[in-house]
Order: C-alpha cells, then structure tokens, then sequence
C-alpha cells in the first residue's frame, strides 16, 4: 500500500497536464500512487495521461463520464489506497518536494491535514506570490472562528490529509456542482481537532484560465449551484447537530447573488435559504453581516449595487 495517493482531475487539458504529471512524477518523495481521472476528454489529455502510465507504475489512468470535477475528485477518494491523500489540479503544477514537506509535516505532528499556505498564483502570462498571513506555520487547535476564518484557506489542493479520517467522517462532494471546495471543507472541519500549517513555496495555481470550468461557471448565470452548496451544508449541520456552533459559508451566497442574472428571484431564493436560522450577527465577518442583514430585510437595491464592487 502506498503512503500517499495524489488525485488528479482532468478534462480538456492538453496545454498543462504534461508539466502537471511532470511535477508529480519527480517528487523526492517517491511512494505513491497517482490516480489520474479523466472526465471524457475530447482532445489529447487521456493520451498524454496513459504515457505517463506506461511508463511508471505509480501512475494509474481511468476514464470516467463527465459529470463535473467533483465526480472526478470522488472518484480518486473512493479508490484512494494510500495512508493519506493530496489532490492537485490538472493545469497546476508543484515543486520537486511538495509532497514531501506535506508529509514530514504530518508524521512529526500526528495531525489530519496538513495545510501549504504559501501558493504562487499565475495570471496569464504574468505570477504573483500569495502567502497566508492570517495563520503563523505550526500546529493549531480547531475552534469555530477558525474554520470560519478559512484556515489553511478554502480549497484542497494545498493540503495532505489522513484518509482515514476522510472516510471515517464520510468526506465527499456535492456532484455535478461547482464550488466543491467549500462543501467538502465545510463538511470535514468541524470534525477536526488540530490543524497543521507550513509555508513553503511549492503550488503553482492557474488562476482563471479562460477554459477553466470555474472560469465558465462564473458566466453561466442561471444555474445556482452555489446556493445548493449553501443548502446541502445547512441540512448537514442540522442533521449532525452542528447548526449553532459552527458558521456556515454565507460568503458563497454573496458570490452566487453576483452571479446570478435575475437578482431579484436569487434574494428570494437566499432568503428563503436563511430566514429560518437563528442567525448570531456578532460572530460574522462584516462583509457576511451586511449581506446578511440586507437579504432578511429584503434590501434589493443595496444587494444590486453591491454586487457590482
């Protein structure tokens, strides 16, 4: 059994995935395996992932019909065999001791998840460094504010995670919708007891890459997967008892309101979402309480200049 396996999602990737798998394939730290899932491609990317294949062991090609990158991503999950799991991005790429650092981390504290905050962001043909300057590098103890404060940041490429507690807490992901990361992180942390953070530069992020599926989503405005999102999370936190300890993501609810083309029928939506929550206002993020507010007193005009800053 591998220590780790890396999950690789892809679809319609040719230009990057070769420089991806690249990353992944000459990692110091060697033993792993490295699922690569192929959402019905319709150029080159299943081809070039079958190379790689082909020439190394630890690489495992599969294709799947395209139901969306969390379809993808359960699928890894599901036939994951390693003592933890990373995922990366198709279209980014890591440095040579990534996975390494990930894990050196994770044995010496005995944590489930280890975050990577320190992220080089491309924009076109142009990078700028990001680093987390909300959370010092070291082991942190979970408490609501600070999951709410997006501790080791909201997404799962940057992190190593103990498989076992994935699947003991029933991690998974909102199938067919976007926004994925937020789900799958809002689920798992309340569950968790310690975090720990490093910060060293190795993740290299493609930032709205015009044929990327979260570049895409941003202009489809009549689909609300992100208020599913919201919805599923809220039936979640009741169901396990977690409603009134841990704050659910209202910030992706302002994001759908921006997105969405009838902003009237979405603030109706949303506040049919949230009305009958027994909301506490002290313990939100300004941002979060002004939306808040102007969505239960239906302030409509406030939303829609809002939503264009």
């Amino acid at each position: 059994m591998p220590k780790i396996t890396i999950i690789v999602p892809a679809y319609n990737v040719e230009g990057y995935i070769t420089e991806c798998l690249s990353s992944i394939k000459n990692q110091t730290f060697t033993d792993f395996e490295c699922l690569l899932i192929d959402s019905s491609s319709t150029d080159s990317t299943l081809k070039i992932m079958q190379e790689f294949v082909k020439n190394d062991q630890r690489f495992k090609a599969f294709k799947i019909d395209n139901q969306g990158i969390s379809k993808a991503r359960a699928f890894g999950l599901q036939n994951a065999e390693g003592e933890y799991v990373s995922f990366v991005d198709s279209d980014d790429f890591i440095t040579h001791n990534y996975i390494e650092s990930l894990y050196n981390e994770a044995v010496k504290t005995g944590v489930d998840i280890v975050a990577n905050t320190h992220v080089t962001r491309y924009y076109s043909d142009t990078k700028q460094k990001v680093k987390s300057n909300k959370h010092d590098v070291g082991v942190h103890d979970i408490t609501p504010q600070l999951i709410y404060k997006s501790i080791g940041l909201i997404v799962l490429w940057n992190k190593l995670y103990k498989t076992e507690f994935l699947k003991k807490h029933h991690a998974s992901f909102p199938i067919g919708k976007v926004h994925e990361d937020n789900y799958f992180y809002a689920l798992i942390m309340p569950y968790l007891k310690q975090i720990a953070i490093i910060n060293e530069p190795s993740y290299f992020y493609r930032v709205r890459r015009p044929d990327s599926i979260m570049f895409n989503a941003r202009k489809i405005s009549d689909k609300h997967d992100m208020l599913d999102v919201f919805l599923a999370l809220k039936e979640k936190y009741i169901k396990e008892g977690l409603i009134n300890d841990y704050i659910l993501p209202f910030g992706i609810l302002r994001s759908q309101f921006k997105h969405f083309n009838d902003k009237r029928k979405m603030l109706n939506m949303i506040y049919d979402a949230i009305s009958d929550l027994d909301i506490d206002m002290r313990r939100l993020r300004s941002k979060d309480k002004a939306f808040v507010r102007n969505v239960l007193n239906k302030n409509y005009y406030t939303l829609l200049i809002k939503s264009w800053f």
